[in-house]
């Protein structure tokens, strides 16, 4: 008779785990050497692909408007990117093993520059990491919800400029590109106006988080006033972020709710009509009266801002049309092969310097760097028609 041998799973796990214990624990005895790290990151990869497989996909939604940024990375990539290259290896290895976990169907050198594809890459990826997998009916809302309020790790950047050299370390895992103007603030502007860029972001992902958990007879139900209070708080981010632009989308996205909820009938416009001359004659008593970043932000209306802060709304307006009206020429040369995302350092340097000595316009470094401040032109022209017509 053979004798049968059996290895228990907690024999099993001493086998597998204490060598691995003893070789982790040599390795942080020097973490900071490049072996180490490598080694710790592969076995805590090698960790975390079981939660991967089955967690990829609520990962991705919530971490994809976040501003986490981590440092220690190459190129310091966004989170978002990391999630949607795992995301996608995760998607297709469950669709290799099984035929239900389908992609849903969905209509619709001296130069550097390289970031960009891979930031265009990665959003491809991530789209189809994301309709890798049906959300549940039931969980709809709360995935939308979470997709949203991760917009709000945008603040913690802002927050962190305000808490000074303590609270720099926020930096090493935040984008710090959200308070670009408010760590600049001192050497680059003396108008006193400093836009927060974490709250723009903050405002516009809190207003669809509430939409998304609640329509607008709801959010105004009188016996639930911490809804109203929330979209408030939205409202008033909006106006003192800075970003005539936020301000604007956020009457937009909140105006075509109420017309997809049909509530423009004639009850609300009465009521529109009596409060508006109200709120409109605050706005003209006190606007003078607001912070500088306030009133840069509600200068595009009709009422009495700081001279100062109108003047600084229409110079980047001016300086906007004067980039498109200046691009608008490139769109014939690269309508069928596009420019690409390469930018020369050193024709882009040159720029900065003509800039500053009046030998060219303004927009000449946006153009040669190729930030159009355009939706539209930053896809025509870098990657021409067929790029237009394969992202739409």
């Amino acid at each position: 008779m053979a004798n049968t041998f059996v290895v228990s799973r907690a024999q099993l796990v001493y086998v597998l785990c204490l060598p691995l214990a003893v070789v982790l624990g040599y390795l942080l005895a020097d973490p900071m050497q490049l072996g180490s790290v490598a080694i710790i990151g592969v076995v805590l990869g090698v960790l975390c692909v079981p939660i991967f497989i089955r967690w990829y996909h609520p990962l991705l939604i919530l971490g994809w408007l976040s501003a986490v940024q981590p440092f220690f990375l190459p190129g310091q990539p966004s989170l978002w990117m990391l999630l949607a290259l795992a995301g996608i290896i995760f998607a297709l290895l469950n669709r290799f093993v099984s035929p239900d976990a389908r992609f849903i169907e969905v209509p619709g050198s001296s130069s550097y520059g390289s970031r960009s594809y891979f930031w265009l890459i990665l959003a491809i990826a991530g789209f189809f990491a994301m309709t890798s997998q049906r959300i549940p009916k039931h969980r709809a809302t709360l995935f939308t919800s979470l997709y949203f309020l991760a917009g709000l790790t945008a603040l913690i950047p802002n927050l962190a400029g305000f808490g000074g050299r303590a609270t720099e370390f926020l930096f090493y895992l935040f984008a710090p590109t959200f308070a670009g103007e408010q760590l600049t603030a001192g050497s680059i502007t003396s108008s006193g106006i400093v836009r927060l860029g974490g709250l723009s972001v903050s405002c516009t992902a809190l207003l669809c988080a509430l939409l998304a958990r609640y329509n607008v007879r709801e959010i105004f139900d009188i016996g639930r006033p911490w809804r109203l209070a929330i979209l408030l708080v939205a409202a008033l981010a909006a106006v003192f972020c800075g970003f005539r632009s936020i301000f604007i989308l956020f009457l937009l996205i909140l105006g075509v709710q109420c017309y997809l909820e049909g509530l423009f009938n004639g009850r609300v416009l009465i009521g529109t009509a009596v409060i508006a001359p109200v709120m409109g004659f605050l706005l003209i008593v006190g606007a003078d009266r607001l912070p500088m970043v306030a009133q840069r932000t509600l200068s595009f209306l009709p009422i009495p801002v700081s001279p100062e802060a109108k003047l600084i709304g229409e110079r980047s307006t001016d300086w906007r049309l004067d980039v498109w009206k200046d691009a608008l020429p490139d769109i014939p040369a690269h309508l069928f092969v596009g420019k690409g995302y390469a930018v020369d350092s050193t024709e882009l340097e040159f720029s900065f310097i003509n800039a500053d000595r009046h030998f060219m316009s303004s927009s000449e470094w946006v153009l040669t760097a190729g930030n159009f401040h355009s939706g539209p032109l930053s896809v025509i022209i870098p990657l021409g028609i067929w790029g237009v017509i394969g992202l739409s």
